[in-house]
């Protein structure tokens, strides 16, 4: 089990996960962060992010969760510009996932926490 890495990112994608250790406070120690460890859902879709930006998105869910992106229309302009998450107003957001900003931020795409 260690420090619970594996765990709570089992936990924020959605995945079931079995954590064994042989020191006792290693699991005391992930079931104290795994309480505070929220999915990362846009739109009931999982995504997986890193350093404040989303770094990966099931492709089964991309046209439930596109509507949340800037994507430029010109694919030759993906080489000046980045797809980036957006907030319900329109601007350029930091992907944070705190559980402060995650209603803020997702309920552009129908999630409600």
């Amino acid at each position: 089990m260690g420090t619970g890495t594996t765990a709570i990112a089992a936990k924020k994608l959605g995945r079931k996960f079995i954590g064994i250790d042989i020191d006792s406070k290693y699991v005391e120690i992930t079931n104290k962060k795994l309480e505070d460890v929220q999915p990362t859902l846009i739109n009931g879709c999982y995504v997986s992010n890193f350093l404040d930006n989303v770094i990966t998105v099931r492709d089964k869910d991309w046209d439930k969760i596109k509507e949340a992106f800037f994507i430029p229309r010109d694919p030759l302009e993906l080489e000046k510009r980045e797809i980036y998450l957006l907030h319900k107003n329109g601007k350029r957001v930091k992907y944070r996932m705190t559980e402060s900003i995650q209603s803020d931020l997702f309920s552009i795409c129908g999630e409600d926490k």
